[in-house]
C-alpha cells in the first residue's frame, strides 16, 4: 500500500512547539503568529520544522576491502560476532578490551604479532550497563550507569575483583551511557548525559563531565551544557580536551549539527537553550529572565 502525502500540521502555540513524528509521515510544523502585545517577543517562537523518521534496513557489515582510509592506514577486520560493541581501550600490556553495554561485560582480546586478535575473547568484567573504561598506573576503571568501579589489572590482562568508588552518579534518563577516562592530571573525568532531549535539568550534574579524584571520594563539574558528549579525549600536543556532542531531536531534518566542542573548565555549552553556532531553541526560554539575544 502507498501512503498519500501527509498532510501539513499548522499548531498554533503561545511559547514552544512540541514536534509530533509520524512513522513514515514528512510532518510539518508552524508557529501561529503572536499578536502585538503579547509580551516580549524574545519569549515567543514562530519557527516552521518539517521532520521525517527514516529507519533504514539492517545490513550486514561490508568486507574490509571495501572500506576506504587515508594513505599510511590500512584496515583489516580485527574480530567479529562481538555483539553490541561500545567502547575500546587498550590495556598496560597491549591487549584490547570491550564494554559491552546490553551484556554487561568487559570482553578482553589479545593481540597476535599481526595486529588482529588471537584466539576467543575473554570475559574479564560483569556488571549491568558497564560502557566506560579507562586504564592508568595498574588500574582499570568502569562506569557504569550509576557506579565507577576501579580494580587492579592482573599478570595476564585480567581484573582483581571490583571496588565501587563512586555509588551515584546521576539518574540516566534517555541517556544512559557513562564514559570515564583520566585526564593528564592524574584526575578521573566522567561523561553525565541528560535525561531527555530538551529540558531544565533539576540535578546539575546531569548532561555535564564531572571531575574526580581518583579514589572517587571528591568530584565536581568540570563543563555544563552537554546534552550527550560520549567521545571526548585530549589532544596529544596541547592537552585541550575535545568532545563529540550529539544535538537534540525535534529541530527537524537538517538540524541541528553535531557539535565538536573545545571543552574548557567552567565554560557551559548551551543546552538546552541553544545549539550549534549559539542558534536559539525555539521550544525552551533560558531561565532567570535572560534573552535569547543574550
Amino acid at each position: 500500500m502507498t501512503a498519500e502525502p501527509a498532510w501539513p500540521f499548522i499548531i498554533p502555540v503561545k511559547r514552544f512547539i512540541t514536534s509530533i513524528i509520524l512513522a513514515g509521515f514528512p510532518v510539518l510544523l508552524t508557529a501561529q503568529k503572536i499578536p502585538a502585545g503579547a509580551g516580549s517577543p524574545e519569549h515567543f517562537s514562530d519557527v516552521e520544522i518539517t521532520s521525517h523518521i527514516f529507519k533504514p534496513p539492517e545490513l550486514p557489515a561490508p568486507a574490509a576491502n571495501q572500506l576506504h582510509v587515508p594513505n599510511g592506514f590500512r584496515i583489516e577486520k580485527f574480530a567479529e560476532d562481538v555483539g553490541n560493541a561500545r567502547i575500546l581501550a587498550v590495556g598496560p600490556d597491549g591487549s584490547l578490551y570491550v564494554t559491552r553495554r546490553e551484556q554487561g561485560d568487559v570482553l578482553m582480546f589479545k593481540v597476535g604479532p599481526n595486529g588482529l586478535a588471537a584466539g576467543s575473547p575473554v570475559r574479564v568484567a560483569s556488571r549491568a550497563g558497564l560502557h566506560g573504561i579507562a586504564f592508568s598506573k595498574g588500574k582499570v576503571y568502569l562506569a557504569s550507569v550509576h557506579e565507577i568501579f576501579k580494580a587492579d589489572v592482573m599478570a595476564g590482562g585480567t581484573f582483581g575483583p571490583l571496588e565501587m568508588i563512586i555509588h551515584d552518579l546521576p539518574d540516566a534518563g534517555q541517556h544512559n551511557t557513562r564514559t570515564v577516562q583520566i585526564g593528564p592530571d592524574d584526575m578521573m573525568y566522567i561523561s553525565v548525559g541528560s535525561t531527555c532531549n530538551e529540558c531544565a535539568e533539576p540535578n546539575p550534574e546531569n548532561a555535564t563531565i564531572l571531575r574526580a579524584t581518583l579514589d572517587g571520594k571528591t568530584r565536581s563539574i568540570f563543563a555544563s551544557g552537554l546534552r550527550d558528549t560520549v567521545g571526548w579525549g585530549w589532544h596529544p600536543k596541547t592537552g585541550e580536551l575535545w568532545g563529540m556532542d550529539n544535538g537534540m531531536d525535534g529541530l527537524g531534518d537538517n538540524d541541528p549539527p553535531e557539535e565538536l566542542n573545545h571543552i574548557e573548565k567552567g565554560k557551559r555549552y548551551g543546552w538546552p537553550y541553544v545549539y550549534a553556532d549559539n542558534k536559539p531553541n525555539p521550544h525552551l526560554d533560558p531561565p532567570g529572565g535572560i534573552q535569547k539575544s543574550d
